[in-house]
Parts: structure tokens; sequence; C-alpha cells
């Protein structure tokens, strides 16, 4: 298994793809379609993996679905973030929606496994900085989006956030994840 991290965009998103056997899924959709290409090798995207729904993780997810012809995997509340600037947090800056239909979607909850690389890909529900937060287990790897930053976490003063859901996430990965790789949203790799 491979791990290529790309930043981009104005607030440094880590993008990740994950590959193995010639097959690769895509880690947020803060990169398009020719960045993610170059770094693609001659592994063929088999799925999308969305930690959540905020503005910054979701620019290209219509591009990258309709280029790599495959689905966006995210959690079920994601998907009216997708299409509501206030909700994704765009409304802010320069609103986003993204027209992604829901028959481009799979929708995953708590400990839902995904087989897109021969290799499982556990869901981890982490609610906190949004409602909509998912970590990614792959081996012994956790892709945690905005939940869990180097010495912090996701900001707890968004749409759909709660200080206690945090709470709960971040008790729920230190207990189960032990001397695992992390791979956060944003900054450094390898937080704990």
């Amino acid at each position: 298994m491979q791990i290529k991290t790309i930043v981009t965009g104005e607030l440094d998103n880590n993008v990740y793809i994950v590959s193995h056997n010639n097959k690769a899924v895509i880690i947020d959709a803060a990169a398009n379609s020719n960045l993610i290409k170059e770094h693609l090798g001659d592994n063929q995207v088999v799925g999308i993996l969305l930690t959540h729904g905020h503005f910054d993780h979701i620019p290209y997810v219509d591009e990258l679905t309709t280029v790599f012809k495959t689905k966006c995997y995210m959690h079920k509340s994601a998907y009216q973030k997708l299409k509501d600037p206030y909700l994704n947090c765009s409304a802010y800056f320069n609103a986003l929606v993204c027209d992604i239909e829901q028959k481009d979607c799979v929708f995953v909850e708590d400990c839902d496994n995904i087989d897109l690389l021969d290799i499982d890909i556990k869901v981890v529900h982490t609610p906190g900085h949004t409602d909509c937060g998912l970590c990614f287990v792959i081996d012994n790897n956790v892709f945690t989006g905005d939940t869990l930053f180097y010495k912090s976490h996701g900001r707890v003063d968004l749409p759909t956030s709660s200080m206690q859901s945090m709470k709960d996430s971040l008790n729920k990965l230190a207990s189960n994840y032990k001397n695992y790789h992390f791979y956060p949203g944003h900054g450094k790799n390898d937080i704990i």
C-alpha cells in the first residue's frame, strides 16, 4: 500500500491518494483531476472518500466523480452540506454548491467496511467539527479530516459542531487506535 499527500488550496488542505494493487482512493476532494493525475501513476481511481462536507474539502467532488467515473463515499448528512453554502461554510467566502447527484454517492456510517482496494477501509463516525465527520482506517493508518490535527482538533464553533461530540470522538480515536499513523485534513501527518 502507498500513501501520497497533495497539499493544495487556500487553507493548505491535505488530499491523500491511497493505492494498492493498481487501485486508488482519493481522500477529500480539494485537488482537481489534473493534479490528482500527476500523482496517480498507473493506479485506477475506484472511489472518493469525504471526511466531511465543508467547502475546503469538497470543491472538486463533482469533477472527480465525473472524470474518474466513480462514486463518492460520505456520511448521509454531508450530502446536504454539499448543496448548502451556509452549512458547508462557503457562504462566508465564495459560495460553493456541488451538483453531485445522489446516485453518485454512497452513504456510509460508523463501523461500515468499504472494499475498494482489496483492503478493508473501516469507517469511523467522528462528529464534533461537524455532524458528518468521518475517519477512514486503512491498515494502521487513520485519515481524520478535521477531527484531529497536530496537538489540536478541528473547530467546534461552526454549524452542526459540538464540543461534547468532539470530546467523545477524540476519546474514541484514542481508545481504539493507539500506535496508528494519523493523517489530518490540514497540517503535519503522523500526529500522535
